[in-house]
């Protein structure tokens, strides 16, 4: 703020150039606004005193009455955040249970694919894994967040965030691999992969509710399939030992909370 001032005050821009220069500060905002807050704000302060010295508004009163406003809303934010601290702790179950569900949705839209051939390009496969990704972005930021809060012994421990991260991620990399080998377009259906894909769902779906719930998680309806498959599994080189690897990956996830359970 204080070098916006000193450029108004020594340049005297006018109208249209404190327009010009209000519109890259708010350019630079959004540009840098993930690299920290501080880098954020020293924009939107330069971009207030151009704006407000585009309409007239005395170069004194300008800075005082962003000043005030400032401390003012930093004054409010610390009031509400000291009655109604958004501590983000508590909700790392709900992040992982978010995260859960979503790469669930993806392994089961994946395997579908088995059943019904639509070729590597579908669109249902991308936007699932597009959601997965952004489901386990916002679990590693609250996990960030949460690591420096004072209030960790009513999350979960350390060691259940790493392996539930680990079991989680690894569930995401086996289901990118089914994507990978995804049969051809007019390729001959595997009935069996509806089945797995139906239970995939509902496994992953009941998993994450009871996540949520503080409950141990059970994948019933996948053991119950991956048991049907002992004397004739599918016939794929891989449907059968991703659906494997998935379910140990889901009763590590259940492994870590339990853990978690009694450690707390």
């Amino acid at each position: 703020m204080a070098l916006a001032t000193a450029v108004v005050r020594s340049a005297d821009p006018g109208t249209y150039l404190s327009a010009a220069l209000a519109v890259v500060c708010a350019f630079a905002m959004y540009l840098l606004m993930r690299t920290g807050y501080a880098a954020g704000q020293v924009f939107v302060a330069a971009y207030v005193v151009f704006l407000l010295g585009m309409e007239g508004a005395g170069l004194t009163q300008t800075v005082r009455d962003r000043v005030t406003l400032t401390l003012l809303g930093g004054i409010f934010a610390m009031l509400a955040y000291a009655v109604y601290p958004a501590w983000e702790t508590p909700r790392l179950r709900g992040r992982l249970a978010d995260w859960l569900a979503s790469v669930g949705r993806y392994a089961a839209v994946v395997t579908a694919r088995y059943a019904d051939p639509a070729g590597t390009g579908s669109p249902d496969v991308r936007e699932a894994l597009l959601d997965t990704r952004a489901a386990r972005i916002a679990w590693q930021e609250a996990v960030e967040r949460a690591t420096h809060e004072p209030v960790r012994h009513r999350g979960l421990s350390h060691a259940a965030v790493e392996q539930a991260d680990h079991a989680l991620a690894e569930f995401g990399r086996v289901a990118m691999l089914l994507e990978a080998h995804l049969p051809e377009h007019g390729a001959p259906p595997l009935p069996p992969a509806a089945t797995l894909a139906e239970s995939l769902h509902r496994a992953t779906e009941r998993g994450a509710k009871e996540v949520r719930e503080r409950k141990e998680p059970h994948w019933d309806d996948l053991r119950e399939t991956l048991d049907a498959w002992s004397d004739d599994p599918p016939d794929h080189f891989l449907l059968h030992k991703g659906a494997t690897l998935l379910l140990e990956a889901l009763d590590e996830v259940t492994t870590a909370l339990m853990e978690s359970t009694r450690a707390r």
